[in-house]
């Protein structure tokens, strides 16, 4: 019997550290606001997203036909925290003050569940609300008093403030589409190799199971090989980006592991008896990926978001 595919254990273990951090930093904040005060809910929650949160945006979370208070009540249950926007307009607002009551009574039911004013305007602070240390956005539309908020803000919830930097940034946005097609590449030929490794499980030799892993990934598909070397050449060494730099290493890796097989004795197809070795190509495809696309989200997210350019972008020169 051929050996059972214990490197799919191993794999698991293998995340990337950035997944890790990003996890451990992981908090989901709900924005209650006034709808008077969208543009700035909006950039806050841009801010958030970009920082690695996940929110709740009552005019982009609730669709046609949704129930409101089922989507409040059950996103604030969810929420690690919400975000209270103080206004002349907000204080006025009835399903403010039901978002922060509610909140509130989370507060008091879940150890780790915190309320974070955020002050826009001059309005009076709320009684409710007196007893907490408020983040001063009252000149949020000056760029450097924006990104000090934030920046405290952000320390509060425990969140560390990625920066993402004009190299990046510019680098993306030359590349977006062609890196999208190496996304779906590298995402098929990680599901194909999936699929036979699993297929070929309990075969033995005398059953004479023909599974070649790899033959779709190197024969048929859109080319591995190509792709990988795509985007190592994509990302010159003279681009001063550590995660750029990190990303080519890792695609380097990747594509050394597509020479150890089709170097190896026997030729590019890869049989079920051969899968540690096919499932160390994998691994190196499937972290190639997981990096590319955690990039490309975040930085997709800056170039649509309304934040302040110089909040955005780490302004050192490259």
């Amino acid at each position: 019997m051929a050996t059972a595919r214990k490197s799919k254990k191993d794999l698991a273990g293998r995340k990337s550290t950035t997944a890790q951090t990003n996890l451990s930093t992981l908090r989901r904040i709900f924005i209650s606001h006034s709808m008077r005060d969208e543009e700035f809910a909006r950039q806050l929650d841009a801010t958030l997203l970009s920082n690695g949160a996940q929110t709740f945006l009552a005019e982009r979370d609730i669709q046609v036909g949704d129930s409101i208070p089922e989507r409040i009540y059950g996103n604030i249950e969810i929420a690690t925290g919400l975000v209270y926007i103080i206004s002349s307009h907000s204080i006025q607002s009835r399903w403010v003050q039901e978002e922060l009551s509610i909140a509130k009574m989370r507060e008091k039911q879940s150890l780790g569940f915190r309320i974070f004013p955020v002050l826009i305007d001059d309005a009076e602070l709320p009684l409710s609300v007196l007893h907490l240390k408020y983040a001063d956005f009252r000149a949020w539309r000056v760029s450097q008093s924006y990104r000090q908020a934030c920046l405290e803000l952000l320390e509060a919830m425990n969140i560390v403030p990625r920066s993402v930097s004009r190299a990046d940034l510019q680098w993306y946005a030359t590349n977006a589409e062609i890196l999208r097609d190496i996304d779906r590449t590298i995402s098929d030929a990680a599901g194909q190799l999936d699929g036979a490794l699993d297929a070929s499980q309990g075969a033995t030799p005398d059953q004479h199971v023909h599974y070649c892993p790899t033959k779709y990934v190197f024969e048929e598909g859109p080319g591995i090989v190509t792709t990988l070397e795509t985007l190592t050449g994509m990302i010159n060494k003279s681009i001063k980006s550590d995660r750029l730099q990190a990303l080519r290493d890792k695609s380097q890796e990747a594509l050394s592991s597509c020479e150890t097989i089709t170097s190896y004795p026997g030729g590019r197809r890869r049989g079920y008896e051969d899968y540690d070795l096919v499932d160390q190509l994998l691994w190196h495809l499937k972290e190639t990926r997981n990096m590319l696309r955690e990039l490309r989200m975040e930085l997709e997210i800056t170039l649509l978001s309304t934040v302040p350019v110089n909040f955005m972008l780490d302004v050192r020169p490259n």
